[in-house]
């Protein structure tokens, strides 16, 4: 369960008389431990969480739960468990189930899940739902404000998964033959069926910087109060040329720099955007820290794409001079034959 108190620390009185208690704290401190629910096994898929009655409307029931270390998905199994014989209500109730786990430099949103249920008595349901083994789940049941009074009970259950593929990515390079052998394994007591499948949906085009990025100092606007600090900025321009079968017709472009994007606020640099143009010095779009697809209209020529990077320290803006950006676009699906072995593979069987 969730366990909540306070420190609070007080200034030691001139007189050694401690029991002042009208003196205000110097300090509070918080603290919150968030206790999961013990796992009988590290190898266990089933976790019981039993009847969670609800009386009123807008009750919430919150859990925490650890997944396996070589889990992958869950199960989660609910069931109204009112007695449609014997209660006058058998309309359906409303519910929110909501899940998350907290991973360290990552939004919260890339783990979490949330959905909404209507559930009748007697009516069973799964969701199913990826997570990260060994880090602690908080599963959330609330019923809906708007459900009337009659009092019931939803069962729930978690069945935990998994399957590890060795490795957990792969590369695929223009010209490469063969194949790409991935072993898997099951570390959970439980039987997986597989049906695996393989496509490929968007390709990277890596950029060079046209030249050497420029380094200068910001406006008296951009100077950090805490310690007198002036902002210094990196401007790095690079150019893409499309295929010829895309100058005349309208495309989507995604920039990316993989080693800055996806961090925010614990990033070690204060800003990064890409500014995107035209053959004519025509803005097309921004992106920033998590970039999203900028519309490329026809005949828009070479595109000429822009970062700015700001840091205090030129020194540290100096180290991504020769920085890498990638250009990604979404191709319709090409599909890859899976086999369970090279010599399937050879045989295309």
């Amino acid at each position: 369960g969730l366990h909540t108190t306070l420190i609070k620390g007080y200034p030691y009185p001139e007189d050694g008389n401690t029991n002042d208690g009208d003196a205000p704290p110097l300090f509070v401190m918080p603290i919150t431990i968030a206790k999961p629910l013990p796992l009988t096994s590290p190898t266990a898929t089933t976790v019981e969480l039993g009847d969670l009655p609800f009386s009123t409307p807008h009750q919430i029931h919150r859990l925490f739960l650890t997944p396996p270390e070589t889990a992958t998905y869950a199960d989660i199994f609910m069931e109204d468990t009112s007695n449609i014989s014997t209660d006058d209500d058998a309309t359906p109730r409303l519910f929110t189930l909501h899940t998350v786990q907290l991973l360290p430099s990552t939004p919260h949103r890339d783990n979490e899940k949330q959905r909404t249920l209507n559930l009748y008595p007697k009516q069973s349901t799964i969701t199913s739902l990826p997570v990260t083994g060994g880090v602690t789940m908080e599963l959330c049941l609330a019923r809906g404000w708007s459900t009337l009074k009659t009092p019931n009970a939803v069962n729930v259950k978690v069945v935990w998964g998994g399957v590890q593929p060795t490795p957990a990515q792969l590369t695929v390079s223009s010209g490469m033959a063969g194949s790409k052998p991935v072993r898997l394994y099951n570390g959970l007591d439980t039987d997986v069926t597989l049906n695996p499948t393989a496509k490929l949906t968007k390709w990277k085009h890596p950029l060079r910087p046209k030249t050497i990025g420029t380094i200068q100092p910001l406006g008296e606007r951009d100077i950090l109060p805490s310690h007198n600090s002036r902002i210094y900025q990196l401007l790095t321009e690079y150019e893409y040329t499309p295929e010829k079968d895309d100058l005349s017709k309208e495309y989507k472009l995604t920039p990316r720099i993989p080693s800055l994007n996806h961090y925010l606020y614990e990033s070690q640099y204060f800003a990064q955007m890409v500014h995107v143009y035209d053959d004519s010095k025509k803005l097309l779009g921004v992106t920033d820290s998590y970039p999203g697809e900028v519309i490329i209209p026809a005949n828009s020529g070479t595109l000429t794409l822009r970062t700015q990077i700001r840091h205090e320290d030129p020194m540290a803006l100096e180290k991504l001079n020769q920085q890498v950006v990638w250009v990604e676009r979404t191709i319709g699906d090409v599909s890859l034959s899976v086999h369970n072995s090279h010599m399937s593979m050879v045989a295309n069987v």
